[in-house]
């Protein structure tokens, strides 16, 4: 199936027109600072006149644990991405959804349809993960309304920021971590990890762990959990219970807590989803908040619907975990959380970044 985004109200200046090859190229190279699970950036991109073909590359997207879906998510919000820089210059676009391959493509073609909201272009640049602590004070109920009206009808924001919301949240989020540090296969992980600052800066991809705030014990044992002894031993130990505990402090320490849910498994619900979280993500910023996903919370209860097998214990885990979720936001029944956040003031700003690869790693002939 084929299917072409709703407009919002057309532009009048650039109707019609379209950017040149060069510029084309300087706005897909701002998008690339699109969020992606441990920083994959799973994409690969071809130009064809006006028209951007983004597809998902399987081989850098994330499985494991939390599917194949990842991939899709990280796809609609590039395709956000460029339709937002693609307005910052005053060209409309439309995005047009392939879902006719085994893995569904987007096409972003400039120069149609309508121009998107320019103010969350501004955003783009400066967009960034907080890990840090935050403020304690919950968020105004209107900065939690201007963040939930960045949903839309096939993928709703759900926002909360009342004290027993974010502490019921708190508590399904560490129930899935105990499960993802006692049961899943970190080996997926490991292969994102970067330990030091040049291999960051060598790869200029994965998830760099100095921007993940873990105490000197925190990361000794985030690294012994590349051995599989180590693992066992950490496991008998309590290591799951002790990561639950952290994550539940996290989530407790924040401002709102909010959940992007969807109604059905199709691909394009997944897309859907990227582009709701990453105008979210990008509100957050333009109001001055701390943002960060808790994408364990979201994607492993998730993950069973696609293959993820895990013990009857964690099971247990992951369903009270989930129903957890939906009670707190309101879930409709047969609808799934597929992202999962927290928000607040931020209290510390990080200086580091995410790097990101060159725009030539991206770039191939359109198929």
């Amino acid at each position: 199936m084929v299917h072409v985004t709703r407009t919002t109200r057309p532009s009048l200046t650039t109707a019609g027109a379209e950017p040149r090859a060069a510029l084309i190229r300087s706005m897909i190279a701002r998008a690339l600072r699109t969020p992606s699970v441990d920083n994959t950036q799973p994409w690969r991109l071809a130009v064809d006149g006006a028209t951007i073909h983004i597809d998902v590359d399987t081989a850098r997207a994330r499985h494991g644990v939390i599917g194949g879906f990842a991939g899709l998510i990280a796809l609609g919000a590039f395709a956000e991405s460029l339709r937002l820089e693609a307005s910052g210059h005053g060209f409309p676009s439309i995005l047009v959804v392939d879902e006719t391959r085994d893995v569904p493509s987007v096409r972003v073609m400039l120069g149609q349809g309508a121009c998107a909201d320019t103010e969350l272009a501004s955003e783009l640049e400066g967009r960034h993960t907080n890990r840090g602590p935050y403020g304690a004070a919950p968020l105004f109920a209107e900065e939690t309304a201007r963040l939930a009206a960045e949903g839309t009808r096939s993928a709703p924001l759900h926002v909360k920021r009342a004290r027993r919301e974010i502490e019921e949240v708190a508590s399904a989020s560490a129930l899935a971590e105990q499960v993802r540090f006692d049961e899943t296969d970190p080996s997926d992980l490991f292969r994102w990890l970067r330990w030091k600052a040049r291999d960051a800066t060598a790869t200029r991809d994965g998830l760099d762990t100095r921007l993940l705030g873990l105490a000197r014990h925190e990361r000794w044992a985030l690294r012994m959990t590349g051995s599989p002894s180590a693992t066992w031993c950490l496991r008998r130990l309590g290591g799951g219970r002790l990561a639950g505990r952290r994550l539940h402090h996290e989530v407790l320490a924040s401002g709102a807590v909010g959940a992007i849910s969807i109604a059905d498994l199709r691909p394009e619900s997944f897309i859907d989803c990227g582009r709701a979280m990453l105008r979210v993500w990008l509100r957050a910023s333009k109001l001055g908040l701390a943002f960060a996903p808790v994408t364990v919370g979201a994607m492993l209860p998730l993950s069973r619907r696609f293959g993820g097998s895990f013990s009857r214990c964690a099971n247990r885990k992951l369903d009270e975990a989930s129903a957890a979720l939906g009670r707190t936001f309101g879930i409709e029944a047969g609808h799934s959380v597929a992202f999962l956040f927290r928000v607040g003031v931020p209290l510390v700003t990080p200086t580091l970044r995410s790097e990101r690869r060159p725009l030539s790693n991206f770039m191939g002939d359109p198929s």
